[in-house]
C-alpha cells in the first residue's frame, strides 16, 4: 500500500472513507425509519380520521435546568409517534385512554456531574375529544402530570 494518496498519509483516507460509509448507512437508516412512521401514521389517520394529538411538552433552559414527559404506551400498545417540527407527540383515537408516561427533570452538575430525576413510569387516565390538540406537561415542583387542550 502507498505511503501517501493524493498527497494524504493512507491512514487519512482510510478514517474518511469510514467516516463517510458510517454518515451515509446513518442517513439511509434515518430515511427508511421515518418512511416506516409515515406509513404508519397515514394508516392510523385512515382507520381514525377524527383522530387527536398528545404533545409531549419539553420545558427548561437549555445547558441549565431542562425537563420533560415521554409517552411509553397507550392502553398498554407502543404509541403512534410523529414529529412536528420541533415538537413530539403521539396520535391518539377520541375517547378515554389510559397513558403510560414518565417524567424527568435535569440538572446540569457544576461541579461534579449533571443528575437526573424520574418519576418512573405513571398511569394516567385521559379524555380525547375528536380532532383536538393537546399538551402533556409535568411540573416537577408538585410532581403532577396535566393534560391541557390547546
Amino acid at each position: 500500500m502507498p505511503e501517501t494518496i493524493f498527497g494524504l498519509p493512507s491512514f487519512v483516507i482510510m478514517w474518511g472513507g469510514a467516516m463517510v460509509l458510517f454518515v451515509g448507512g446513518f442517513t439511509v437508516a434515518s430515511i427508511l425509519k421515518n418512511k416506516k412512521h409515515k406509513g404508519a401514521g397515514k394508516a392510523f389517520l385512515a382507520e381514525h380520521p377524527d383522530a387527536s394529538k398528545i404533545y409531549e411538552v419539553v420545558q427548561g433552559i437549555t445547558g441549565i435546568s431542562s425537563g420533560g414527559v415521554q409517552i411509553h404506551a397507550v392502553d398498554g400498545q407502543p404509541p403512534l409517534k410523529f414529529v412536528d417540527g420541533r415538537k413530539y407527540g403521539v396520535w391518539i383515537a377520541p375517547g378515554e385512554h389510559r397513558i403510560q408516561i414518565e417524567g424527568s427533570h435535569t440538572r446540569v452538575g457544576v461541579v461534579y456531574k449533571s443528575v437526573t430525576k424520574s418519576t418512573g413510569t405513571v398511569e394516567k387516565l385521559v379524555e380525547v375529544k375528536p380532532n383536538a390538540a393537546y399538551d402533556l406537561s409535568f411540573d416537577r415542583i408538585t410532581g403532577e402530570f396535566a393534560v391541557v387542550e390547546r
